[in-house]
């Protein structure tokens, strides 16, 4: 498993011929070093937060396991192996408790959530009201998105 995290210390190799320092928590490696070595267990993390979102998302992936985090609403739990499409949502199977209490734990390794979702709508809220506001936004003849329902 990649992230695009991994594309810098991957350059920094490439550029350099030296093998960057490994982070203590595997969050970047190099992809050349991750091409050669198994990293069973490593957590891979994505986030999202689109303008239109009503809320942040984030993903933490490991072994065969995806935890997806929608902050104030119900994860979700995927098992990689046996749904390799995503069809069965596992996260509200008392079996899989404690595979959903893992996800949340490997998040909440990485970062706050709440905090960093926060962080993110205040910054969009700021760009919006520096641009002059939704609808002059909307207006522009450089807007070539399709706006979120209100």
């Amino acid at each position: 498993m990649a992230s695009l995290i991994d594309a810098h210390p991957t350059i920094m190799e490439l550029a350099t011929g030296v093998r960057p320092q490994e982070s203590k928590d595997d969050l970047a490696l190099s992809l050349l070093d991750l091409a050669n070595r198994e990293r069973p267990g490593r957590t891979v993390l994505s986030e999202y937060h689109d303008g239109g979102a009503p809320t942040g998302i984030f993903m933490v992936r490991w072994d065969r396991w995806k935890y997806v985090h929608y902050v104030g609403y119900a994860p979700q739990l995927f098992d990689l192996v046996a749904d390799p499409d995503e069809d069965r949502d596992l996260a509200g199977s008392p079996a899989h408790a404690d595979m959903v209490a893992e996800g949340e734990r490997r998040l909440r390794e990485i970062l706050d959530p709440e905090a960093v979702n926060a962080a993110a709508f205040a910054a969009q809220a700021a760009r919006i009201a520096e641009l002059g506001g939704r609808e002059r936004i909307l207006a522009s003849a450089d807007f070539g998105h399709t706006p979120a329902p209100s």
